[in-house]
């Protein structure tokens, strides 16, 4: 008798400021399964004033085996997109589906001044068969 699939894990990763765009690696999958919607982000600190020159959009990824895929799964931000301090968002991921060794992604568009302290993701990903049904 064998598992089809394991229980859901959820971790966290806190990003400090990186004063410029970036694409960062997040996790990578030991395991083909899902990675589970929405995924929960906060910021600590700092000034984002969310308007039409200064403002920051976070965007999902799947980062392929390699993680130098670009394959967006899910966004927040944007011009006028506030983000409060202290206060979590979810980010819809629309394409949950991930193989052993794909790495989970992160690109943050910052445009103008803006500045945090922290971005603080909340992650959940079901391992195995039935995971990846779903």
């Amino acid at each position: 008798m064998g598992f089809s699939y394991m229980n859901p894990v959820s971790f966290t990763v806190i990003l400090t400021d990186q004063t410029a765009d970036a694409n960062l690696p997040l996790f990578k999958m030991p395991y083909a399964g899902r990675l589970r919607s929405p995924v929960w982000i906060a910021r600590r600190g700092g000034t984002l004033p969310g308007n039409t020159t200064s403002h920051l959009k976070v965007s999902m990824m799947n980062g392929g085996t390699a993680g130098t895929s670009t394959t967006f799964i899910g966004a927040r931000g944007g011009s006028a997109v506030l983000w409060g301090v202290t206060t979590v968002y979810s980010i819809a991921i629309t394409s949950s589906v991930f193989l052993v060794n794909e790495w989970i992604k992160v690109r943050l568009n910052e445009e103008g001044t803006i500045s945090y302290v922290d971005l603080i993701f909340s992650l959940t990903v079901d391992y195995g068969k039935d995971a990846r049904a779903g």
